[in-house]
């Protein structure tokens, strides 16, 4: 019990609001024989990086997919042997009978390597992460896959991570019959106050704008080197963020992906005056925050780029927020 709990709380402390998510994860994967999963939820709220921090963590053998709207069975079949055969190491491929470059032309085949990568005395089950299923161009590859996994007794569990609600699963006729039931895991879209907490888990190294390196002259390269960078509060940042980031541009997008692009903006301008020595990186939280608070509302670098942001922007337009 006393692991479990280790095992939970190592993970939840990396994501703030998912601490249910990662409890059923590491329920459903603990044994030889774990149970298939179906992550669902909307862009931007976890789904991938707790699934791949969850397997890292806790030592899973897995194989990571992320699936294109069109594609070749045999292509599929042998970037997750590749994978998997990769961690079972080169040796023991030939030792099972299969060559150095061997792949899979069929399910029969591919569901054999499986069996032997991962066999059902396997201590602990390995994992397949299936991303970006869509099922309308892949709802037949999912039953024949735990298909051959069920006729084989591999000792491999699937996670399939989309944006589709279980409701709206559909396969063919008579497919996925008699076929292991599937959890579903729901990944709900981040309120306000836990988009705050899971962009605070990474406060940045330094205050000001990152600029680019650039070769030292004559007489720079005899100067002393330059005072280390202020390391910011996580109190600070979390308040920038609460006040400058999820407040203006959380009715526009939910996505953590896309506040924490917002922040990565904003942030350089935020903080600058921190960076120059304006404002004392001892001073109180507080006091730090008033100082702050003027600089930025009088750039309107904020104004600006809610006139003009998108849900799914990864740049802002160049010199908008030039200050």
């Amino acid at each position: 019990m006393t692991y479990y709990i280790q095992a939970v709380q190592e993970v939840a402390q990396r994501w703030p609001g998912r601490e249910s998510q990662v409890a059923a994860l590491h329920s459903w994967l603990s044994g030889r024989i774990g149970t298939h999963v179906i992550v669902h939820g909307p862009p931007g709220t976890g789904k991938t990086g707790v699934v791949r921090h969850c397997l890292e963590a806790w030592g899973h053998r897995f194989a990571y997919m992320t699936m294109p709207q069109e594609y070749k069975l045999r292509q599929f079949f042998n970037a997750v042997l590749s994978q998997l055969w990769g961690h079972a190491g080169l040796k023991r491929k030939r030792e099972a009978g299969f060559g150095a470059t061997a792949g899979a032309d069929s399910w029969n085949d591919f569901g054999e390597q499986l069996a032997v990568i991962c066999p059902p005395c396997s201590p602990r089950c390995s994992v397949l992460v299936l991303d970006n299923l869509e099922w309308g161009a892949h709802k037949n590859m999912l039953p024949q896959l735990l298909a051959a996994i069920k006729w084989q007794r591999a000792s491999l569990v699937v996670i399939a991570i989309t944006s589709t609600a279980p409701q709206d699963l559909r396969f063919g006729p008579s497919v996925g019959v008699g076929l292991p039931l599937l959890r579903c895991l729901h990944f709900p879209a981040y309120d306000r106050e836990q988009l705050v907490a899971a962009l605070g888990v990474h406060v940045p190294t330094s205050c000001g704008a990152a600029s680019a390196p650039s070769a030292p002259s004559s007489a720079s390269a005899v100067q002393p080197s330059s005072a280390p960078a202020v390391q910011p509060s996580s109190e600070l940042y979390c308040s920038f963020l609460s006040a400058y980031v999820v407040s203006p541009f959380s009715p526009l997008s939910r996505s953590a992906a896309d506040l924490a692009a917002v922040a990565g903006w904003l942030w350089p301008l935020y903080s600058r005056p921190l960076e120059e020595g304006k404002v004392r990186p001892d001073a109180p939280v507080e006091s730090q925050v008033r100082q702050l608070d003027g600089p930025l509302k009088a750039s309107g670098a904020v104004r600006r780029l809610l006139e003009v942001y998108r849900p799914g922007m990864r740049s802002p337009p160049e010199g908008l927020l030039q200050g």
